[in-house]
């Protein structure tokens, strides 16, 4: 093992080490981490001879690009983190510093905390050429280059994974920032709030008040963060420069953005379920007319009930975009701002024919679109435009907020 520099990773309170080894050396270790990193993906086929040709390439003394490792949770130590944070706070690794931190690498190979970031494919093309190789002295000489991070939490370690994913074969961005946000589904605040987020394929059917998907709600906070409605599935240029701007804005030690916005979306919709706890979508007509025809074309309505309006991935993108858009426009403060917007819902008259009115809007757009959930969107995001900002004439009217941005649509779309 050869240490050859050592780098500052201020965005993400980390240290960056350039480390030489053997592919023996390397191995030895690698060989046991392939399966340590359970955020990663497992190995992949890849179409065409991609991975063959690399492997013919490493006999041959090719040099790969560096693989980059950190060093687990459970070899950062609490007296590393002091270490870490003098050299982010003072701009320069000293070389005692530089001492105590070798002794970490030295002892996280040696113990096998380490886990892969970047080259799981790579390593598993070594192991192929370990099988196959009959000269196994020749090619376990050759030289490799490593990186090895340093004190990163698992907010750095999968901030950074997404980074160093970018440009590959990717994990689709949802999977990205699933990855980012996946501890939420047992964070304690949001479940002291009746908020539950659900990550597991068993748990899909978000049907009561405060369940929300955790894919929901990561693509609700990209919207929010970049003040557009669109999913973040959609591949098209302007998409990929929003995920730019999304992975720019992410903070490590930011404020917990994320649990702020479920936590002001989920009181949005608390408290409209408290104005019509019992509203359902033509109960009144069907129990005053039994042969009662729905009007909706489609026979499938949005929804039927509040819990299942909030629960729904449009009405929550369309809610933060919006929100995003009015706050860096200045027409509201911050969350805390929407908050205090929400709680004056009870002074609000909202009828049961508002949320009639609003499920049959829906239903008109779906009937003459053929993107359906990005006219949603779309559609909610002026919704919500309307309803919050202080400056238009549906200022905190939800039936009229409901008809002017059909209005708007109409014109728009």
């Amino acid at each position: 093992m050869k240490i050859n520099s050592w780098l500052l990773d201020k965005k993400i309170h980390g240290i960056n080490v350039s480390v030489e080894f053997s592919i023996k050396e390397y191995w030895e270790f690698a060989q046991d981490i392939l399966t340590s990193n359970d955020l990663q993906r497992k190995r992949v086929s890849v179409k065409g001879k991609t991975y063959e040709l690399l492997a013919r390439d490493l006999v041959e003394g090719c040099i790969m690009p560096p693989i980059i490792l950190a060093i687990s949770n459970e070899a950062n130590s609490g007296d590393i983190s002091p270490i870490i944070n003098d050299c982010v706070a003072d701009g320069e690794i000293t070389k005692e510093s530089e001492g105590k931190l070798e002794e970490l690498i030295t002892r996280s190979i040696s113990e096998r905390h380490l886990i892969i970031l970047d080259g799981l494919q790579r390593t598993y093309t070594i192991a192929d050429c370990m099988k196959a190789e009959a000269d196994h002295g020749k090619f376990e000489e050759q030289r490799l280059r490593t990186e090895i991070y340093i004190g990163l939490s698992k907010s750095g370690i999968l901030y950074r994974m997404i980074t160093l994913n970018t440009g590959q074969t990717p994990m689709s961005l949802r999977q990205q920032i699933e990855m980012l946000y996946q501890d939420y589904s047992n964070n304690p605040i949001l479940k002291e709030k009746g908020v539950q987020l659900l990550k597991e394929s068993g748990e899909s059917n978000t049907e009561n008040l405060g369940e929300y998907k955790l894919s929901d709600a990561s693509d609700m906070y990209y919207a929010y963060t970049t003040g557009s409605p669109n999913s973040y599935t959609k591949q098209s240029i302007s998409t990929i420069l929003k995920e730019s701007e999304f992975l720019e804005n992410f903070e490590i030690k930011a404020t917990d953005e994320l649990s702020d916005l479920v936590l002001t979306y989920h009181n949005l919709i608390t408290n409209l379920n408290n104005l019509l706890p019992q509203w359902e979508l033509y109960r009144e007509e069907m129990n005053e007319n039994p042969n009662f025809s729905s009007p909706l074309g489609s026979k499938t309505p949005f929804a039927k009930n509040i819990p299942a309006i909030g629960n729904k991935v449009q009405v929550m993108a369309g809610f933060s975009s919006a929100i995003s858009k009015l706050i860096k426009s200045g027409s509201l403060d911050n969350l805390a701002e929407v908050n205090r917007l929400i709680e004056k819902f009870g002074h609000l008259k909202i009828a049961s024919e508002t949320l009639t009115l609003l499920i049959e809007m829906l239903d008109e757009i779906r009937s003459r679109s053929n993107r359906v959930g990005d006219s949603q969107r779309a559609y909610f995001n002026l919704l919500f435009k309307h309803f919050f900002n202080k400056d238009h004439d549906s200022h905190l009217n939800l039936h009229e907020a409901i008809i002017s941005a059909r209005d708007s649509y109409d014109n728009s779309y």
